[in-house]
């Protein structure tokens, strides 16, 4: 069992005697302006405490809202960035269909047999070619080019000795390159067989 009085007899009081000087030479009257300036002081470090703490904390806040304002900020610019990339692609999905249609009426010219028909869509496909470059779109997929599965899928493989090996014969549908990245792969028909003469 605990002995208080032991234990009050470990514990130090607070002697104001010490504090503020002789208790017997004071009256009540000294003493207690002594006691109101000294809780005075403590109030006047507390202020000072507590006025550096809100500093403190207002600039944490600031400096929060400001990090706050620079996510907003990089999220408006990426939403207006991945905007502007849909209505590139949507531009650039325009442009190839433009480019397959005047293709097709390419092909249908040379199985008509008409020649001026031909020439004439000719001539506007390699402007629409060129049109396409300065987009930055590339068409891929050329009679007589080696096959190269990265950017050619062989729809079909043939034997025509007017062709090396490996080499297409047709192209039955243009690919594409965006910058350096396939879009859409050529589908081709390729040659194949032991007799090439050509290679």
């Amino acid at each position: 069992m605990i002995d208080v009085l032991k234990e009050l007899e470990k514990y130090t009081y607070f002697d104001t005697n010490k504090q503020y000087g002789n208790k017997e030479s004071m009256d009540s009257s000294e003493e207690l302006p002594i006691i109101l300036k000294n809780i005075t002081k403590v109030y006047e470090r507390i202020g000072k405490e507590q006025f550096k703490s809100n500093n403190d904390l207002e600039e944490v806040i600031e400096m929060l809202e400001e990090s706050r304002i620079k996510d907003d900020l990089i999220k408006e610019m990426k939403e207006i960035i991945d905007n502007k990339d849909i209505k590139i692609n949507k531009s650039m999905l325009a442009l190839m269909s433009i480019y397959d249609t005047f293709d097709d009426m390419y092909s249908f010219s040379i199985k008509s047999g008409n020649e001026t028909l031909k020439e004439a869509i000719s001539f506007q496909r390699e402007k629409n070619v060129k049109l396409l470059l300065t987009s930055g779109i590339a068409v891929i997929g050329e009679v007589d080019e080696s096959f190269d599965s990265n950017i050619h899928i062989a729809k079909e493989v043939k034997f025509d000795e007017g062709f090396k090996n490996n080499h297409i014969i047709e192209v039955l549908r243009n690919g594409y390159v965006y910058e350096g990245e396939v879009i859409r792969k050529a589908e081709v028909i390729i040659n194949k067989g032991e007799l090439c003469t050509n290679e």
